[in-house]
């Protein structure tokens, strides 16, 4: 592979952050454009190879990769149509060794009509997850490893619970951001500020970058021959195993880059090593040899002169004929370390600290002192690799020792990266652990102070706090820890001269409760926060809180057998959502007729109406239950006309999935009217929509979709005495919940 790299205004690489571009072949026309817009953001490196269709060794590849903080990804129809390295191989790579991905969605060659391009790139990120979601699938797992699938059987299916808690963990590996620099819509954050927000989350600043040099006690420079790159890495990490070079740089051409900036790279970096380390096997007397002729040279020159030091190891023993011939290419080089090249042998190792403690000692390196923040420093540097080779481990154990401290910079960190993923395996209970350090010194803070600023602080730090605990289900903890937020919101209302903010911090909370609340089977509490909430917001002017409010109140009504109550809370979030979209729709037929303004109101719209869609469905289903038949006929046929709108203008596999729901809604209820032929119709247009999708991206939702419409077809069948179609539906919906059960297990 031939490593390039772009850089801001072509500056050197070296200790720069690293990013890699992995595409299709055929999509290299959009590194630029990428590297541009990631280089704007950040002062980093974004490398790529610069002959995708060259061969490769993938040993090379994985040591390439396994260096940097972030690989980006054009997702593109041939990325996802052709079998490619980029996606087989490099991106699966990414994600098995948790490094953090971004995918840009890209449209090649095809029109720039709107409404099109929504459901393109709809399609694209659909696809590009279900993509994910396979590869983290055992029944894929074991199918790419060619082991045979089970016979078919009949079995028991897993209960509702079941498969939805699979689903949850087979979901932690979909969903990845993606960024369309193309979307227009006017309520999406914008592309620069997304970009922004995720390159400042997963690459280190450059404030930081400089305080992690800053914390290095030394640097050695590492001279090797790029073929001995294995053993150099061996001889790295042998160095760093002893203690007294932990905080000591080592500078080594990770990524290999020929040309003259790379000459300038290897002059500076020996200009501030104190230690000069060089990697001796057979390979160091092949010609031509930049280590011979080049970097051995400055060396010898600093040597003399300065009285810097040259410490050779014998990574590979040599014979005696290659030893003379070493001296005689390497003129006045000191005696080698004895050969290492096996790094189990206790003995071998033990000598060879020995001796690098002596030529660190004559170096004249000075050692400072292991503060948390010391460690800290230290830890982020192996985290992301900056000026020392990359060691998660190592890593993560130092700022966990710094965060251990008390640090608190080290406990966000931690927090972080369990939370999002970064470095580490995505893991909320520990997340949360380390979320309670951090509150801990919210609290600390909070009562030296308690002003607005700490108090805003704590909320916060509570607010997320509960919701790690809530996604690990820990439901008691957090209500202790939502309900320690309602004491220190009461203060901050006081100290805030906006009482609107106050109100929002209000009203968030008390959806928090009351969801934790409802989930923990709480359901008299969950009303009385839901309640409180209803308080707060209706008197300002967020129609989507309030149908929020009006719905959760529904469930809970439901939950509780209020059936009645549950009809007209849901019945007011229906009526909010019919009176936001009916004032947009106002807005655009009056005062709409300029592109810009009826573009943005048309989203605004389109959401009111998905909005409305949505209560029409919670209507008509809270209207079947009580046994009105009738009347949820009548939402659900309001619902499958805006589904048949929305779907009409856009296309998107999800307005597409949702007119397939709202035709087996109608199935179901013309079903239960005895409107057979009815029933028949909307049944079978549910099934095809669901079978198209299914075909296309055979997600698990579309595959229960499809299942339960073959299982409704199959009722209808029997009813109308045709037994042998029946059959061929019933079987149908097994086979594909038997491809379900496979899938999650």
């Amino acid at each position: 592979m031939k490593l390039a790299y772009k850089t801001r205004g072509d500056s050197l690489p070296y200790g720069k952050r690293r990013v890699y571009f992995s595409a299709h072949p055929e999509d290299y026309d959009l590194l630029d454009v990428i590297a541009d817009d990631i280089l704007k953001m950040q002062d980093c490196a974004v490398y790529y190879d610069a002959e995708p269709l060259a061969a490769y060794e993938k040993k090379e590849l994985y040591e390439n990769l396994a260096a940097i903080q972030l690989l980006v990804i054009p997702v593109t129809e041939k990325l996802l149509r052709e079998k490619n390295r980029a996606l087989d191989v490099e991106y699966s790579y990414a994600i098995r060794n948790h490094i953090p991905v971004l995918p840009f969605l890209q449209r090649k060659g095809l029109s720039e009509s709107r409404q099109e391009e929504r459901g393109y790139y709809g399609n694209l990120a659909n696809e590009f997850n279900e993509r994910l979601r396979l590869r983290f699938s055992r029944r894929t797992k074991k199918l790419e490893a060619g082991l045979p699938e089970k016979p078919w059987k009949a079995r028991r299916l897993p209960a509702a619970g079941r498969l939805k808690e699979s689903g949850e963990k087979i979901s932690r590996y979909q969903n990845l951001q993606m960024l369309n620099k193309y979307d227009k819509d006017p309520t999406a954050i914008p592309y620069e500020e997304k970009l922004k927000k995720f390159l400042s989350s997963v690459l280190v600043s450059d404030e930081l970058a400089k305080r992690i040099r800053d914390a290095f006690d030394a640097y050695i420079f590492l001279s090797y021959r790029k073929k001995d790159r294995e053993h150099a890495n061996k001889l790295i990490r042998l160095i760093h195993g002893n203690e007294f070079c932990r905080s000591i740089a080592i500078w080594f051409d990770e990524f290999l880059v020929p040309g003259e900036s790379f000459s300038m790279a290897i002059e500076q970096a020996m200009e501030k090593s104190s230690l000069f380390v060089f990697a001796v096997t057979p390979n160091v007397l092949e010609e031509p040899n930049f280590v011979k002729d080049e970097e051995y040279v400055r060396a010898k020159k600093a040597a003399d002169q300065e009285g810097k030091v040259i410490f050779p190891v014998e990574l590979i023993p040599l014979d005696g004929q290659e030893k003379a011939e070493l001296q005689e290419k390497f003129p006045g080089i000191p005696r080698r370390v004895g050969a290492v090249g096996d790094m189990a042998d206790e003995e071998k190792r033990n000598a060879f600290s020995r001796e690098l403690l002596n030529a660190v000692k004559r170096s004249g390196i000075r050692f400072g002192e292991g503060t948390p923040e010391h460690n800290f420093l230290l830890g982020m540097a192996y985290m992301n690799g900056i000026d020392v080779e990359k060691d998660v481990a190592r890593g993560l154990e130092l700022i966990r020792g710094a965060a251990q401290s008390g640090l608190w910079e080290a406990v966000f960190e931690l927090v972080d990266m369990y939370g999002t993923g970064k470095g580490v395996a995505l893991d909320y209970r520990e997340a949360a652990r380390w979320q309670e350090r951090a509150v801990q010194q919210l609290r600390e803070a909070y009562a030296a102070g308690q002003d607005m600023e700490t108090a805003q602080k704590l909320i916060d730090g509570l607010a997320e706090l509960g919701d790690y605990r809530y996604g690990v289900r820990d439901l008691e903890g957090a209500e202790a820890a939502y309900q320690e937020m309602e004491g220190i919101l009461e203060t901050f209302r006081e100290l805030s001269p906006q009482e609107e903010l106050a109100s929002g911090y209000f009203a968030e909370y008390c959806m928090k409760m009351a969801k934790n609340l409802y989930a923990a089977g709480k359901l008299g509490m969950a009303e009385e926060y839901c309640l409180k909430q209803k308080k707060y917001i209706d008197s300002c002017n967020n129609d989507t809180v309030k149908m929020e409010n009006r719905t959760m109140l529904g469930h809970l009504h439901r939950k509780q057998g209020k059936l009645d109550q549950a009809e007209k809370d849901y019945q007011e979030a229906y009526e909010i959502a019919a009176k936001s979209q009916e004032s947009v729709s106002a807005f655009l037929r009056d005062f709409g007729e300029k592109g810009e303004i009826r573009e943005n109101f048309t989203t605004l719209e389109r959401m009111c109406r998905t909005n409305f869609m949505y209560c029409c469905n919670t209507m008509g289903r809270i209207n079947a239950e009580k046994g009105n038949a009738v009347t949820a006929k009548a939402y659900y046929s309001r619902m499958l006309e805006m589904c048949r709108q929305l779907e009409e203008e856009d296309k998107t596999p999800e307005s597409r999935k949702n007119l397939a729901l709202a035709c087996a809604k109608m199935g179901d209820v013309s079903g239960s009217l005895n409107l057979l032929e009815d029933s028949e119709s909307y049944l079978q247009e549910a099934l095809e929509i669901y079978e198209d999708l299914y075909t296309r991206y055979g997600t698990m939702e579309v595959r229960r979709g499809v299942s339960l419409a073959n299982e409704r077809l199959g009722d209808i069948c029997m009813k109308k005495n045709r037994p042998d179609e029946a059959m061929e539906y019933y079987k149908r919906s097994f086979e594909l919940n038997e491809a379900l059960y496979e899938d999650m297990h």
